[in-house]
């Protein structure tokens, strides 16, 4: 039963004039990774934007609604503190310090999905000792095998001659 008044659990802003929308640093939960991590997602968006000239475009690509594209975008400008885009009602075009901006965002995505990979790759590629455990004969068999192969080929070898 929830009582009246009582803080909910899965709030995890507080809201207050001078902090609205923004993680209580102080509220169990919190980890400034996952600031790190919506920037990343906005750098993502913002690119999209620029490659497309157009918020719909990359709200189709990240299938999200235009106006959570804006607020990607806008969390940005905010953060930065300057307009990384011209908008008018046809056309988005990078500002000047957008352009820079998109620029170290390709660079800096380019970085994030390699590492990704690399890591991603250490689990494909096997490594280590590998230690068999197998009957005698089982180590033999193959030796014949081979020495018969080599006696053959050698063998084959001075008959062309």
């Amino acid at each position: 039963m929830i009582q009246r008044g009582a803080p909910s659990q899965r709030t995890a802003f507080r809201q207050s004039a001078d902090n609205r929308g923004k993680p209580d640093k102080e509220q169990e939960g919190y980890h400034p990774l996952h600031r790190c991590m919506d920037r990343l997602g906005s750098m993502a968006v913002f690119v999209k934007v620029v490659e497309a000239s157009s918020f719909a475009a990359a709200a189709r690509h990240f299938r999200m609604s235009p106006a959570m594209v804006s607020k990607h975008v806008q969390a940005l400008e905010e953060r930065i503190g300057v307009r990384l885009l011209n908008r008018t009602t046809r056309r988005v075009n990078p500002t000047e310090v957008g352009q820079g901006y998109y620029e170290r965002c390709l660079h800096i995505l380019a970085d994030f999905e390699e590492a990704e990979r690399e890591a991603g790759d250490a689990n494909i590629r096997p490594r280590g000792l590998l230690k068999i455990s197998a009957p005698f004969t089982f180590g033999i068999a193959p030796r014949i095998a081979f020495d018969v192969i080599t006696e053959h080929d050698a063998g084959a070898g001075r008959a062309a001659q």
